[in-house]
């Protein structure tokens, strides 16, 4: 499921985009299937290389006032987003502005569509959308988004709702992150209902956040963690996560710090597989030497969002999310050797009061909510 969208959230104007896109890197075998973060067939890199030719941010901080995020091919989303680029370094970007970049660009972005906002003042933004869609709800006003995840995130803000009541205990900005954050949960507990095996294959899994805070959109550092809970004769048995994919920037580039656990070949003790994929902007850029490792990037956020996959009699019958603030209750230590995890041991006690409580109610699927 793809998706690029801009909304407010209150006071808070925010863009996503997913970090699911297919590269077209060509090698002996064809046109690879490997996607971003390289989760699946991480070991079909060559381990001194830390991304993979093809791969681009589908969302763009293109100026301070100024974001953008595409949907459908890949070529042709890299031309939108360079145009729109070159277009804010000639003069500001007005409605008018992007009327005509649309008109210009004709069958060049047929097959792509784009979406963002440009904010004016504290009090005045813009959304755009060229070749997506735009609609209204009362939950956040105006929505322009792209991507077959469109209906679903219509359904979601149609709800009128994001996130536990708790969240409002927070402060303002932390709170709409927050309520984000869940947005994201939401989205990959709908992607597991639509029978896609993403989260399952560990090919997918994560988003990107801007926000517009202090004068400027920034992108937002999130951890996105995957579990899997097994439940057998009634026991629920809480195990190490799957995956962790970690979002931190460098300038314009995207560096996703990513563990998955998987096994030997022979089947033996599983192993942590770890990697640092440094992801360029579809716009041009300065080069950019990337230093950081898995160990100095580490996995500790202000907002982590765990995605839960409940196994009943190795059947996958739940899917939940949970939204962490203030830090992560998992403590990732690493060093060039070794990568261990410490549980707090009552967050892991809450996931496991959590499935017991709802073992018994059967599967609801988010689009029939």
């Amino acid at each position: 499921m793809t998706l690029a969208a801009a909304f407010c959230l209150g006071q808070f104007h925010f863009a996503v985009a997913d970090l699911l896109l297919t590269s077209d890197r060509i090698d002996e075998e064809g046109p690879s299937d490997l996607t971003l973060p390289a989760m699946g067939r991480v070991d079909c890199l060559p381990k001194e290389h830390r991304t993979v030719r093809g791969l681009t941010q589908k969302l763009c901080v293109i100026s301070d006032d100024f974001v953008a995020a595409f949907a459908g091919d890949l070529r042709k989303g890299r031309i939108g987003i360079r145009g729109l680029h070159k277009m804010a370094q000639q003069g500001p970007v007005t409605p008018a502005s992007l009327q005509e970049f649309a008109r210009r660009g004709g069958a060049l972005l047929n097959g792509v569509a784009l979406v963002g906002m440009v904010v004016e003042s504290d009090t005045r933004a813009f959304n755009f959308e060229i070749n997506g869609e735009r609609f209204l709800c009362d939950y956040v006003g105006e929505v322009v988004a792209a991507g077959s995840g469109v209906y679903l995130l219509r359904l979601i803000f149609d709800m009128g709702r994001i996130g536990p009541s708790g969240f409002e205990q927070l402060p303002p900005g932390l709170r709409a992150l927050s309520k984000v954050a869940s947005l994201c949960g939401l989205l990959f507990q709908d992607e597991h209902a639509t029978g896609l095996p993403v989260l399952e294959a560990r090919t997918g899994g994560a988003y990107e956040i801007a926000c517009f805070r202090e004068g400027r959109f920034v992108k937002q550092e999130v951890t996105f963690v995957l579990w899997h809970i097994n439940v057998t004769d009634g026991r629920v048995d809480v195990k190490e996560p799957m995956l962790f994919v970690k979002t931190k920037y460098s300038g314009h580039l995207l560096l996703c710090n990513v563990a998955r656990w998987t096994c030997q070949p022979d089947g033996s003790m599983p192993i942590w597989n770890l990697g640092v994929y440094a992801i360029p902007p579809a716009f041009p850029h300065a080069e950019e030497e990337v230093t950081e490792t898995p160990a100095s990037i580490g996995f500790a956020s202000e907002i982590v969002q765990h995605t839960v996959l409940v196994l009943k009699d190795e059947t996958h019958v739940r899917v939940f999310s949970v939204v962490e603030t203030g830090g992560s209750a998992l403590n990732p230590r690493m060093s060039a050797a070794q990568f261990e995890f410490s549980h707090d041991l009552g967050f892991l006690q809450l996931l496991q009061r959590h499935v017991e409580a709802r073992m018994d109610e059967p599967w609801e699927d988010l689009r029939q909510m």
